[in-house]
């Protein structure tokens, strides 16, 4: 986990990775040198410090505000889309991929909920 700490409010952020305690530093918050793949590990932490540190003089030098929670929440890189959206792609992607039998479920599916819906289906689907 990489501690980021702003004002003093405390977030964290997970590296995906997991160390045993008997091969991690305390002291020095940094894997011990009998660590296996520490260079890697290292490398890792590194990246994501100077991709936060980064962040932050580009927020400071831009004199925008930010906290620990801005810095770590994720920041969308796809357009949001609707619920019909999200119909017509899976359906044209069946198409093509030559599942008729799917397509026509989904249609049917989707002709469905846009009858009860009054014909609106922007309903936005928010990524996870």
């Amino acid at each position: 986990m990489l501690r980021v700490c702003k004002d003093k409010k405390v977030k964290y952020q997970s590296l995906g990775i997991s160390v045993n305690p008997n091969h991690w530093d305390f002291q020095k918050n940094r894997p011990k040198p009998n660590c296996p793949n520490r260079e890697l590990i290292l490398k890792i932490i590194l990246e994501k410090e100077a991709k936060f540190q980064k962040q932050i003089l580009e927020l400071q030098s831009d004199d925008k505000e930010f906290t620990a929670s801005t810095l770590i929440a994720p920041k969308s890189k796809t357009k949001v889309k609707t619920v019909g959206e999200f119909y017509e792609e899976l359906i044209a992607d069946l198409e093509l991929a030559n599942k008729i039998g799917n397509a026509n479920v989904y249609k049917d599916s989707y002709n469905s909920l846009k009858s009860f819906s009054k014909n609106t289906l922007d309903i936005p689907l928010f990524p996870y």
